[in-house]
């Protein structure tokens, strides 16, 4: 049997009854730039470290990107407080490549240098694993003062972490 690829090419696509139009089971639909899957985790339990060089954190997430091509948008959002005059430094652990997810090399995205008061802190990346095998990223921290107090979810506060697989 001889297969042939062709093009269609059309302005609309609409349900020919109802308001839903299905792909094919095994089939897949590629439209770039669409979100294919989000996963979130929450967590409540209060993390501290005394440490100047970076620790792991429990807010981590792990997802499976449906394809090797596609991009993952990692969104981790906490909040944190420092002890003294120590600066907190926070990056994004992949498990795909054992390393930290910085931009322009640097080794932290975000530094907070204000003492005692608890501030929510946002980090986004845009990762692109290249791989249909499951991925986890995580929260990691440390201070700059070695000894001195850098907490993460203090007074119960929670940490987010959300997951979005994007088509490319």
């Amino acid at each position: 049997m001889e297969h042939s690829m062709s093009t269609l090419k059309t302005n609309t696509i609409q349900a020919a009854t109802g308001t839903t139009v299905n792909v094919a089971s095994g089939q897949v639909l590629n439209a770039p730039g669409h979100v294919i899957q989000v996963i979130q985790g929450v967590f409540k339990t209060q993390e501290v470290t005394t440490s100047d060089s970076f620790q792991t954190s429990a807010i981590a997430q792990a997802i499976t990107p449906s394809s090797a091509s596609s991009k993952i948008l990692i969104t981790i959002s906490f909040v944190t407080q420092v002890q003294n005059t120590t600066r907190g430094r926070y990056t994004i652990l992949s498990s795909a490549t054992g390393a930290a997810l910085t931009p322009s090399g640097e080794t932290s995205i975000t530094a907070i240098e204000a003492a005692n008061i608890n501030q929510p802190i946002t980090i986004q990346h845009l990762d692109s694993p290249n791989t249909t095998s499951a991925v986890t990223y995580s929260l990691q921290y440390r201070n700059d003062t070695n000894g001195n107090n850098c907490f993460i979810m203090p007074s119960d506060t929670p940490g987010y972490i959300t997951l979005e697989e994007i088509a490319q």
